[in-house]
């Protein structure tokens, strides 16, 4: 069964527990939004995540 895939919204202190509750629940998380592209690109490579999305619209 292939796993769960997300996208978290937010890069902060919030969005850093979102992606360890995902994890520990077995997702993947597939890729980062943030308050703007930099800050995403920052949070994908910081975690490990191959996508950073430059809005909101992105993700949808």
């Amino acid at each position: 069964m292939p796993k769960l895939g997300i996208a978290i919204i937010g890069a902060g202190m919030i969005g850093t527990v979102h992606r360890r509750a995902a994890l520990l629940a077995g997702a993947e998380v597939r890729g980062v939004a943030a308050s703007s592209p930099q800050r995403a690109r920052e949070a994908a490579q910081s975690w490990n995540v191959p996508r950073a999305y430059r809005n909101i619209e992105e993700v949808v």
